[in-house]
């Protein structure tokens, strides 16, 4: 919905040496044609910020990309957005946490001393499973928790896990943070949503996460 694109975002991209596989149709061309993971995740994020801009909203918007390194900017323009993207060199590992880390101290400075909070959405989206899972879970749960202090509400802070390839064990663990956030780890929020990379096709990828 319209209101639901007032709130700000960041966005996360896996760049590890998986995501150069070329699993993913090419829906830029609408053909047979495939491009890799990471190309894939590059048109649904410049897809979704044309949808911003021709709604003219004054959203915050972040992008973080993620291996054994974090590479972060503010993003105001297309021209930002692409210059940033072009810089980004696909490989490594899958170090999702202290990504996570960042932008939730970022996201609760900005909010910790205000009378209301600024809705967020933290879009993750990656081909599988990171290599430090359990403290991607301590950084989800923490986040619910600090939320839940601060007498928040769920709606005000949201993660979306979006899988690209179709890797089962990332699937499995995606399922598992999506279904026990509260009842296994002891978040009082289930702050967390997961989708398939298909869906988003299907739905398009500004529909999906609104």
């Amino acid at each position: 919905s319209l209101l639901a694109l007032k709130r700000n975002y960041t966005i996360f991209l896996d760049i590890s040496g998986s995501m150069a596989l070329e699993d993913v149709p090419d829906e830029s061309r609408n053909s047979t044609h495939f491009i890799s993971r990471f190309q894939g995740a590059l048109y649904g994020v410049h897809q979704f910020f044309d949808k911003l801009l021709a709604l003219g909203k004054n959203n915050q918007i972040e992008i973080i990309a993620f291996n054994e390194h974090i590479f972060q900017q503010s993003i105001n323009s297309k021209e930002q957005l692409t210059r940033f993207t072009n810089n980004l060199i696909v490989g490594g590992g899958t170090l999702l946490a202290p990504a996570l880390a960042i932008a939730k101290k970022k996201f609760f400075q900005q909010n910790w001393n205000s009378s209301s909070f600024s809705p967020h959405m933290m879009i993750i989206i990656g081909d599988g499973c990171p290599s430090d899972e359990n403290a991607v879970i301590h950084e989800l749960v923490d986040a619910a928790n600090q939320l839940y202090n601060k007498q928040g509400k769920d709606e005000q802070l949201a993660f979306t896990f979006i899988q690209i390839g179709s890797d089962s064990n990332a699937t499995k663990f995606l399922k598992s943070l999506d279904d026990n956030l509260q009842p296994k780890y002891g978040a009082p929020f289930d702050l967390v949503d997961t989708k398939e990379w298909k869906t988003v096709l299907k739905d398009g990828f500004s529909k999906t996460i609104t």
